[in-house]
């Protein structure tokens, strides 16, 4: 997308909840080698009917410039619209590619068509990153989230400390496995969370606890439980 849209703040967190139960939703997770295009012909119109936002169509395109979008989102009717060279490397599991199409999940899910857009005047522009209303930041940031979740990132860091490699096995840039290992590294130093144990698929949180033969969840009201056997 060439422009950035004012759209309704969300934080980082409720980006990170709806990633999460969408793949949640998907089956996937935890899964470390994860289709992003199978996502969207199997999973995502069904959530995005779930959620009323209507029929989710997919239309392809070769773009004349390479200055184009390689892929953008467009409401009334709900279209995904994608290159179709940036679909096909999505598929083959090249990590820009994957990147792109997960941003322009971000936005099917998370906005509509009443976005505002912003000047095209680069002083005018809400920077990366600045701004909760932003459009584009929070479609990046449930990119991050959606292709490298919580739960695949503690499975992956007990055996491998190399964000790179994480990286490759994931299929996702670098920049973004430094920035998502990170900020798990920074969730668990937090007192407020409650990541100790296995990932609860009832209540989204690392606080499944092993008691006996069962595993039990430690969140309040959670009261998930189930065999561990």
């Amino acid at each position: 997308m060439l422009r950035d849209y004012y759209v309704s703040a969300r934080s980082a967190e409720s980006i990170a909840r709806l990633a999460y139960g969408l793949r949640d939703a998907d089956g996937s997770i935890d899964k470390v080698n994860f289709n992003v295009i199978g996502f969207v012909t199997r999973t995502l119109p069904r959530q995005l009917e779930v959620m009323k936002k209507g029929k989710l169509l997919i239309e392809l395109y070769d773009r004349a410039f390479q200055q184009d979008d390689p892929a953008f989102v467009s409401f009334n009717p709900l279209t995904l619209n994608s290159d179709r060279q940036i679909w096909a490397d999505a598929e083959r599991g090249e990590d820009y590619a994957r990147f792109i199409i997960a941003h322009e999940i971000g936005h099917l899910t998370l906005h509509d068509h009443s976005a505002k857009a912003f000047s095209r005047d680069k002083s005018d522009q809400i920077k990366f990153g600045d701004d909760l209303q932003s459009a584009e930041w929070q479609a990046n940031t449930f990119a991050g989230y959606f292709l490298l979740p919580d739960p695949v990132i503690q499975k992956l860091t007990q055996r491998i400390d190399n964000a790179a490699i994480i990286g490759t096995i994931c299929q996702v840039p670098e920049m973004l496995s430094l920035q998502r290992i990170a900020e798990f590294k920074k969730s668990l130093q937090r007192k407020n969370r409650t990541f100790e144990g296995a990932y609860c698929s009832k209540c989204r949180s690392f606080s499944l606890v092993q008691t006996g033969t069962l595993l039990k969840c430690k969140t309040p009201q959670c009261e998930n439980v189930f065999s561990a056997v």
